[in-house]
Formats: structure tokens, sequence, C-alpha cells
């Protein structure tokens, strides 16, 4: 039984609520080659519907590689601004190589802050965000495109050489995670699996691991990243080697979200809610410094390690020259007057220069 569409965000006071984000496995799908696990389909579509978030194991993600992978990470964000600065590309947005701190700015949304309670509403955007990124460009390049600056050529950072052999491999376990769970979603709305897949298939997708120096901005309440959605079709990571990340249901709750060990959260984008029309809401976040990190903090400093808040982000993009638009079941006339016809490539340039990563 495919789930029931829900509405859209509640206006006004949410009601408390315990939010619930059991881990779907998705062993039984997988094994059976999508022939059984049709519950856990259901699950998946539910928990995005009403969270914008799901948790899953995945048993293809390889138990030492997420390690791995946020060890290269801190070794790279450790390194002077220096050596970073030639991978940095600000004549695309920063689509691929390096970000510094306090160049991306969240966008404000006073509509959206003005309807959460006051024990929800996000922490208040001073500056922009003090955080780093490295955009790792891939997956297949579209043969011809009218966005060929969203989909450049990867920065190969010269220092490291394991670079190439440790984010591709995390990058293909999540990706086809990523695959998974959208043909799984679909099935749990009740219709064909690649409902979503189809959108992805020449995506600019983005490595996008994240650092944020907590030596220099780990007091508690330290805005990493302000409150925003991602522009993206959906978002995946596994377990940051710290806590904050803070995220709001749609029904206006906000809770700390927890990711265990070896497992992977996704969060919807706006091109997903854009392709169900608004059944699923892009998932609304923010990362802070919190308590919980100040004695791991200071033990890192203590034993003269720099203390990098990691996450591991993948950012699976629709391919650029796809017309996003409701789709299926949730191509209602309200949801396509609501959501009309804009091809990716357009809606991601607009969203890169609301967040002043493109600068007219």
């Amino acid at each position: 039984m495919a789930i029931a569409l829900a509405p859209t965000l509640v206006r006004g006071k949410p009601e408390r609520m315990s939010v619930d984000l059991p881990v779907i496995d998705l062993s039984v799908y997988l094994k059976s080659g999508g022939k059984e696990g049709g519950d856990t389909c259901e699950a998946i579509a539910r928990s995005l519907q009403k969270n914008g978030i799901a948790i899953v194991r995945d048993p293809r993600l390889p138990e030492n590689l997420p390690r791995r992978f946020a060890s290269l990470m801190e070794r790279y964000f450790a390194q002077p601004d220096a050596l970073k600065a030639p991978d940095a590309r600000p004549k695309i947005g920063y689509q691929v190589g390096w970000t510094p701190s306090f160049i991306e700015r969240a966008k404000a949304r006073p509509d959206v802050v003005a309807k959460l309670s006051e024990g929800h509403k996000p922490t208040p955007i001073t500056t922009a965000d003090p955080k780093e990124r490295f955009f790792a460009a891939i997956g297949k390049k579209p043969p011809t495109t009218r966005f060929d600056w969203l989909n450049a050529e990867p920065v190969m950072p010269a220092a490291f050489p394991e670079w190439y052999d440790i984010t591709g491999a995390w990058s293909t376990n999540m990706v086809c995670t990523v695959h998974t769970l959208l043909e799984m979603a679909a099935r749990g709305f009740g219709e064909r699996s690649d409902l979503f897949t189809s959108f992805l298939e020449y995506g600019p997708h983005l490595l996008a691991p994240t650092g944020s120096n907590l030596a220099k901005y780990g007091t508690p309440g330290t805005v990493l990243a302000g409150f925003h959605d991602d522009l993206n079709f959906l978002t995946a990571h596994t377990q940051s080697n710290y806590p904050g990340l803070r995220a709001w249901t749609r029904e206006g709750e906000s809770f700390f979200a927890k990711v265990p060990e070896g497992c992977i959260l996704v969060q919807a984008g706006q091109q997903l809610e854009y392709v169900t029309g608004g059944a699923v809401l892009c998932g609304l976040h923010e990362v802070l410094a919190v308590e919980a990190a100040q004695e791991k903090i200071r033990t890192e400093i203590a034993q003269g390690r720099a203390p990098w808040r990691i996450s591991s982000t993948l950012f699976a993009t629709a391919s650029s020259d796809e017309r996003l638009c409701p789709v299926g079941k949730f191509a209602t006339d309200e949801a396509l007057a609501t959501y009309p016809g804009i091809l990716a490539g357009d809606q991601v340039a607009r969203e890169l220069e609301a967040i002043e990563l493109v600068r007219n």
C-alpha cells in the first residue's frame, strides 16, 4: 500500500511531538533485487514526507571507508589557506574545488521563521558561514549541456596522492545509496521505481565535505551553517565527528539529528520538493557548535590536534538540462501551478546567487 500524501507545513504554533527517526535497513530490498521490502519503501517515503529526512543502513558501505574519508578531509582542511587557495574556482560559483570560510551566506527566510514557535526558531544569522567546503565533481558528464559551468572538471589537490582513490570509493558508495533510496521512495509513494532517479543520469553531483574549525568557531551557539535548505535533489551524509546538525520536521519542530555509526542520513532538497509538488518538503536545517562537543574540542587541542568538524556530504543533483516539474501522481493542477516548470540548471543558478556563491 502506497502512503498517502500529507498537507504542507502547519501554520502557526506546532504541537509538541517526539521526532522518531528509525534506522531503515536496505538489506531485504537489495538482497531480493527489489522484489521484497515494500514496507521498507513505504517507511522511506513516510520519513521523507514527514521530516524531510530518512536514516538508512546500507550493507554495501565498507566499514572503514567513512573514517578514511573523514581523516583525508581533516588533513585537507587543516592546511593553511594559502595552500588551499589554488583549489578555489570563484569564477564558476565555487562549484568545484575549495570554498573558503565566510563566502556562502544562507538566504534570509523570514516567511518560514515567522511560522515557527519560539522554542523552534533557528539561530539568527549575523554573518556568512564560517565553514569551508570542497566540491569534488562526480558522475557522468552530459554529452551536451547549456550549463557547462555547472558541469566543470574536478579539482585534484596536489598534496594528496590518495585523493582520487578515497574520494572515488566514497562517492561511488554514496551515489549507490542515494539511487537505491530514491528508487525505494518512488515505490513507497506507489509510483514506478525510476520516477526520481530518471532526473539524475547526468546530474552534476558533488561530493561536498564541509570543514569547520572548532578551535576558532567552537563556542556553543556559534552558527557554522545558517538556517537553510539544500538546492539539490537529495543530500546524504554519514555520522559527523562532532554533533551539531539541527533539523526541522514538516510540522515545524526542531531537533538535533543523531546518525548512528555506519548509517547514512539523507535530506530532501529543493529539486525533490519540486518534482513531488510539495508532497516532500526540502529539509530545513542549520549546523551549530554545541555544548556536547566541548570536551572533545579541549582534548584535541590539548593533544596538539586541530578540532575540525567534518561533514561527509554528497549533493545528488538533477541533470542541469532536465526540466523540473511535478510528475506522476504529484502532477495535480494545484502542484503544477505552485511549481511551474524550470530547467534544473536555471534553478541551481538562481539559488547560488541567493546564497552569494555567484555574485554579479
